[in-house]
């Protein structure tokens, strides 16, 4: 019988986007052991699923992943590791099992969940939240021949990364491409913010949203042509959501095989945006630094 972990931890980083697993091994291990650790996000890691892992081992061509990830390149004598290709704001499960590598038996599972999230406090305008929230609001307020709202973006998915390999459902690709400072001002506007001094300045943030589809060129004209007529929804809604500023160009089709494989196609918005940045730092705050301050 083999010892399980005995255990298990995920834990969030601040910043966000990266979750880091901790584990403790027991005192007896076989002497040719393997810790395997699976995640998914969403839906939990079942014990079937682990079962039928294992019955594959040996050719794992054969095996249905269905969106679940195993990490099995780990040390022997490693007991803590770092994830960074996770999304805020989604649950992921971790199920983690010792595997004796001569016998194929294994233990038990031990499970731990976390859900990423940055926790640092920032007060300024994100474009690519922006433009995420701008296309998403477009996807939800179109309309059917009858008249009647569909929303669209239960089968589109709005991510604010560029992703790679073929998607399971048409996707938003949502990126900062560019940006620029080209207007800086000092205040210190104590009439209107109390106590405090506001700093700030204006960007022009350059965010590329890429659709892409495997549904074929009809799809992606399709989705060119109700982009192309409601940009002026865009426009305003982007400014509704924070910008003081917005333009969109609707840049041209979009193919990529080396990225997304030859059966996806697309279509590519840039949108940019001028913000208007700003920071109140209370004078408490700036006090208490400056009497930590140790001069050398």
């Amino acid at each position: 019988m083999i010892t399980p972990l005995a255990s298990l931890e995920v834990t969030v980083s601040p910043l966000g986007s990266e979750l880091n697993i901790f584990w403790t091994l027991p005192t007896t291990l076989p002497t040719n052991y393997k810790v395997y650790i699976f995640q998914r996000s969403q839906t939990d890691v079942t014990q079937l699923e682990i079962d039928e892992y294992f019955s594959h081992i040996a050719d794992l061509s054969a095996f249905t992943y269905n969106g679940l990830y195993v990490f099995d390149k780990i040390k022997n004598g490693q007991e803590g590791m770092g994830v960074y290709e996770v999304i805020n704001g989604l649950v992921y499960y971790y199920k983690a099992v010792i595997r004796d590598e001569t016998t194929g038996e294994y233990s038990a599972t031990i499970s731990a969940n976390a859900t990423p999230n940055a926790d640092v406090l920032v007060e300024i305008h994100d474009g690519k939240e922006i433009v995420a929230k701008t296309l998403r609001k477009m996807l939800d307020g179109l309309k059917n021949a009858t008249g009647k709202k569909i929303q669209v973006s239960r089968d589109i998915e709005v991510v604010k990364q560029f992703t790679m390999g073929e998607p399971r459902n048409d996707q938003f690709m949502v990126e900062r491409v560019n940006g620029a400072s080209y207007q800086n001002y000092w205040g210190n506007i104590l009439s209107a913010h109390g106590q405090a001094v506001i700093l700030g300045d204006m960007d022009a943030d350059v965010i590329r949203a890429t659709y892409i589809t495997i549904s074929g060129p009809d799809r992606r004209d399709l989705m060119t042509s109700i982009c192309r007529g409601r940009k002026p929804f865009l426009k305003i809604m982007a400014k509704k959501l924070g910008a003081t500023d917005c333009q969109v160009t609707i840049e041209g089709d979009y193919y990529n095989p080396s990225f997304h494989g030859a059966n996806v196609v697309g279509t590519t918005m840039i949108f940019t945006l001028l913000i208007e940045n700003k920071t109140k730092i209370d004078y408490a705050e700036i006090n208490e630094h400056i009497t930590d301050m140790k001069v050398v």
